[in-house]
């Protein structure tokens, strides 16, 4: 009777996520038939279809290489001068992807020779990894991980290439640095001469508990290669789900990510996976990510790795959010709050909660709007409040 129970509930809300994207526009049906999809018949969508509509997806969702291939292998789908800026625009994401892997070399091996432990992770690296081919993801920035010790002696490195850091944007006082190393998890640099933006992350994300226990692993799990390092793939693919989980799957090249992961992987260890899922706790992230790519691409993925509980919220805020404008969801008012909520729905517990508390706490925004001494540095959390309303609406009113 109750396992009756639970697979009728099961039966329903999987019905009400296929409405959910049966109701997609065309456009996204056919972009998502392009990432691998076979829910539809692409000749059936292009009725009364926009292409221009369907343009701004592909360049939303950054998923240009998918569509790439897709009008190579279905010769004539695309009309003549849409092909033709597809192919333009591939053709400039290849060259680009290209230079951004020798500058991601290069750096990682300034780092290496100066004896700062690094780990390239995402961007042309994770294109390697993935799929053998740095033209196949389509990057804006490029991604290091190094200890939080060895954070000066980065920044001096970066500096002396012609970087300047821009987030912050000023010095730190020691008070500020310390709290900036707590609360965030990454500098940006920007090439002055290039404006090739560089993450230098001491943590992976924020806040931590999402991805406990994460960055030394990453370090010991290192395996050389002719191009970049690779990260051993049960663990890779734990972190594409937690970075795409907290992004709330907003762009569909993420999930695109892991279903190549499954489909491309032939060695992978399921029993460590699913250790490393225990010890990070990430269960409900697993599940969310997992449902979606089943359901968007088909991913072929084992028995015992498919969800007997289903994170159902999640997976309907994610589904949702796919088709979401995006201009919306960087809004800086109540969609703030709505992340928020989402982050602790992530992981039960309470470490994980207390961990959400803290991270908007305060930060350099703050600091630079109303600078105080490190002796009163306690006060911004008092009135981080204020400080937001001040950034949110008042500066914007006066700047108008």
């Amino acid at each position: 009777m109750y396992c009756c129970l639970i697979e009728n509930v099961l039966t329903l809300f999987v019905e009400k996520l296929n409405n959910i994207i049966e109701n997609y526009p065309p456009e996204l049906k056919l972009l998502l038939i392009c990432c691998g999809s076979e829910r539809w018949k692409a000749k059936d969508l292009i009725v009364n279809f926009n292409w221009e509509t369907f343009l701004q997806l592909v360049k939303r969702h950054r998923v240009i290489p998918y569509i790439y291939q897709f009008g190579l292998h279905n010769s004539g789908f695309f009309p003549v001068e849409i092909q033709k800026l597809i192919n333009e625009t591939q053709k400039v994401n290849t060259q680009r992807m290209l230079w951004l892997a020798g500058e991601m070399l290069r750096l990682q091996n300034l780092f290496t020779v100066n004896e700062i432990k690094n780990v390239p992770i995402k961007g042309p690296a994770l294109a390697y990894q993935l799929y053998n081919n740095s033209g196949m993801r389509n990057s804006m920035d490029l991604d290091f991980l190094v200890y939080a010790k060895d954070l000066d002696a980065v920044s001096t490195l970066m500096i002396n290439e012609g970087y300047k850091q821009i987030k912050p944007d000023f010095a730190l006082s020691p008070r500020q640095k310390k709290a900036h190393i707590t609360l965030i998890h990454h500098y940006y640099f920007k090439h002055q001469k290039t404006g090739l933006l560089v993450e230098i992350h001491w943590k992976l994300v924020t806040p931590p508990s999402l991805f406990l226990y994460s960055e030394n692993l990453f370090f010991e799990s290192l395996q050389p290669t002719k191009q970049f390092p690779v990260i051993k793939p049960e663990l890779l693919l734990h972190y594409l789900i937690v970075h795409g989980s907290m992004h709330r799957w907003y762009k569909l090249f993420w999930l695109k990510d892991i279903d190549e992961l499954f489909r491309r992987n032939l060695i992978f260890d399921f029993d460590y996976f699913n250790k490393l899922t225990v010890l990070f706790r990430a269960e409900r992230m697993i599940n969310q990510s997992l449902v979606l790519s089943e359901l968007l691409f088909n991913t072929p993925m084992p028995s015992t790795l498919k969800p007997k509980v289903y994170s159902q919220k999640l997976i309907f805020i994610a589904i949702k959010t796919i088709q979401t404008p995006e201009e919306k969801l960087h809004e800086r008012t109540l969609e703030r709050v709505r992340r928020f909520f989402y982050i602790v729905r992530l992981k039960s517990g309470l470490n994980h909660f207390v961990s959400c508390i803290k991270a908007p706490g305060t930060n350099y925004l703050d600091w630079k709007t109303l600078p105080l001494p490190d002796s009163l540095f306690f006060m911004y959390y008092p009135l981080r409040p204020f400080l937001w309303f001040w950034s949110v609406f008042i500066k914007k009113i006066k700047s108008a």
